[in-house]
């Protein structure tokens, strides 16, 4: 009997050291990262906004599922090819746009890395420990509605949110999102309004569950495209006025024969009480 309560207490020794050798390396992993912080504000929905209009209009994107900004790198690319089909689908295109500084985002890593990691040009603060997804930043959300009746009824910066996927409104109709869809990256689209008419897989149109205010952008706008002689918000524009300034954007670059290449034309200015469009002149 001696014996065998010997052999137990020594199993258990055993049993607790393989144990704690087995979490160690989790403990000093969760140690890496701070505390997470969804309450303090981070910015009010005008620099949210204006964050967004940068990163779709300046910068090169990829939606890569599973990713928050990286700089889109073939080693990227294959370690992240097993987070969905869909990531594997994409990633001989994506390859190809590799040699030309694009950055990989998906939709709520777009969230979280302009909101809460401050990424700037590929440089952000990571925390792991609010690496959330887009159900769990739906859930947290303030004055939550599932209406949309008319543009004026969200505020800009407002999180959108559907089954999957997620998006930031900006404004009079309009959303940023990052999505596979359309040019697969970060990109401006508009928001279905209850009443609007059906749309296609051509119109760069959505349309989402519900929306809400997220606790670390403080809303203290509710219209940044306020009306003026130019009018509201407007994108896709066809016509362009000699001596307006442009800020000219390449996207698509990605082989020799350059499929699915398109120049974008842009107002080099933010919009503002007394000059409020956000002008895409050209769209190639």
């Amino acid at each position: 009997m001696k014996i065998l309560k010997k052999i137990r207490i020594f199993a258990l020794i055993v049993t607790a050291t393989v144990t704690l050798s087995f979490l160690s390396p989790l403990v000093s992993l969760a140690g890496l990262y701070t505390a997470a912080d969804f309450q303090t504000v981070r910015m009010n929905n005008k620099e949210a906004v204006e964050k967004l209009i940068e990163l779709a209009t300046v910068y090169n994107t990829k939606y890569v599922n599973g990713t928050v900004g990286q700089k889109l790198t073939d080693g990227l690319i294959d370690s992240t090819s097993n987070n969905s089909g869909g990531n594997e689908s994409r990633a001989d295109k994506n390859k190809k746009r590799v040699p030309y500084n694009y950055y990989a985002f998906d939709c709520c890593g777009m969230v979280k890395a302009l909101f809460l990691w401050g990424w700037d040009s590929g440089k952000y603060q990571y925390n792991g420990n609010e690496d959330v997804d887009q159900s769990a930043l739906w859930e947290m959300c303030d004055n939550q509605s599932y209406s949309f009746t008319s543009k004026e009824s969200i505020k800009p910066g407002e999180f959108l949110y559907r089954s999957g996927h997620c998006g930031i409104y900006i404004g009079d109709g309009y959303a940023v999102e990052c999505t596979p869809d359309w040019n697969s990256g970060v990109q401006i689209s508009r928001v279905i309004m209850n009443g609007d008419p059906s749309t296609d897989k051509s119109d760069r149109a959505k349309k989402w569950t519900g929306h809400g205010e997220l606790p670390f952008i403080k809303y203290t706008y509710n219209n940044l495209y306020k009306t003026s002689s130019k009018g509201m918000l407007q994108l896709n524009k066809s016509s362009y006025s000699p001596g307006e300034q442009i800020r000219i954007t390449v996207k698509g670059l990605g082989n020799s024969s350059y499929d699915n290449a398109f120049i974008s034309m842009y107002s080099t200015r933010f919009p503002t009480e007394t000059y409020n469009s956000l002008n895409n002149w050209c769209y190639i």
